[in-house]
């Protein structure tokens, strides 16, 4: 029991409010675990044989107390197999497949809780980007994927995640988030036509990665947080003010 107090407790101090600071501008570092959902992995629990790696990098800018905007770069690799289907009909079909991914995508990030008051803030992102797809598939599915016709490897993509940021300093945070990317293809795979597949079930890749943000603008004197402006100036006549030094 104590081990769990323990963790609910660092966890809580942590989420405690206090004088974060945070840099406008850096660059980012993840790694983590991918996998693909699609006609040949659909079920909500990936076959634990499907999980592979993922690289995550880009920039970063803290616009506000509460958004940022992402320039993000995957990597990864997906695969799927008919053999870890629950279902004995689609263990008989024998489709495989592995593709390496890469997407660049435009994301925007809103922080639930300020960054500057908060060293833990949890946040939503979303954005859009391009998608490229490197299919290899095997002999069984080789064999009917010119009955799927021709179809690009390009594909519009739409990132839609959740994350928590941790605040050390100014210059470093660390974060952890899942990423789900939809995407207009229903080729990662190398199968969509009836009866081999679903036309209407578009593939999806799911980006689970940790990772670290280096601020190496914004951190230098003042300038090195977003001010409460209402808290900064209350009780303050700003009109006389301005009247004052005219």
């Amino acid at each position: 029991m104590t081990r769990p107090i323990a963790f609910i407790s660092i966890i809580m101090l942590l989420a405690l409010p206090g004088s974060a600071q945070t840099g406008k501008l850096g660059v980012f570092l993840g790694a983590g675990t991918m996998f693909y959902q699609g006609d040949l992995v659909t079920t909500a629990i990936v076959p634990p044989q499907t999980l592979s790696w993922t690289v995550d990098a880009g920039l970063q800018w803290q616009l506000h107390r509460r958004w940022a905007v992402q320039l993000n770069y995957t990597a990864g690799d997906i695969k799927g197999a008919d053999a870890f289907a629950p279902k004995e009909s689609r263990r008989a079909r024998g489709f495989s497949f592995q593709s390496y991914v890469h997407e660049l995508s435009l994301r925007a990030i809103w922080h639930i809780v300020p960054t500057d008051r908060f060293p833990l803030s949890p946040y939503l992102t979303a954005g859009v980007g391009g998608l490229y797809s490197d299919l290899t598939i095997n002999a069984a599915s080789a064999t009917t994927s010119g009955l799927e016709g021709s179809y690009s490897p390009f594909s519009l993509s739409i990132p839609i995640g959740i994350g928590l940021l941790y605040q050390i300093n100014c210059p470093w945070a660390i974060k952890a988030e899942a990423v789900y990317h939809w995407t207009l293809s229903d080729h990662l795979d190398g199968v969509s036509e009836r009866p081999r597949g679903n036309p209407k079930l578009k593939d999806g890749v799911w980006d689970v990665n940790v990772g670290v943000v280096w601020f190496f603008m914004g951190c230098n004197k003042a300038g090195n947080r977003y001010e409460d402006c209402d808290e900064l100036y209350k009780g303050v006549d700003l009109q006389k003010l301005q009247d004052q030094y005219k």
